[in-house]
């Protein structure tokens, strides 16, 4: 009886570090696949944004030139001309003075 009893005491114990063994692989397994995707998404994250920025500083560049282009034809009409509109500058904007000098 006696032995009977340290054999059952002994099969539990195997049939349960064997089933913790399986179940720690297992999840050792979906910590490594886990692991993998989010690698996978810091690269995705870092493509994206590569493409938002070169994407954003194409734009920029084209508003850019876009803009200087509006300022440099404003800057160049003639006062005396019938197509020429006095800009609206605010005071706020601190060069009103040099650009509008008549108030």
């Amino acid at each position: 009886m006696i032995l009977f009893k340290q054999n059952m005491f002994g099969l539990e114990k195997e049939i349960r570090e064997r089933i913790l063994g399986e179940q720690a692989q297992k999840f050792k397994l979906q910590k490594d696949a886990l692991d993998t995707q989010i690698e996978k998404l810091a690269d995705y994250k870092k493509h994206v944004e590569q493409i938002v920025s070169e994407k954003f500083s194409a734009d920029y560049d084209l508003i850019l030139q876009s803009l200087k282009k509006h300022v440099e034809k404003v800057w160049n009409i003639d006062p005396e001309s019938n197509n020429y509109v006095p800009p609206t500058l605010y005071p706020a904007t601190g060069d009103h003075r040099f650009r509008n000098p008549v108030q």
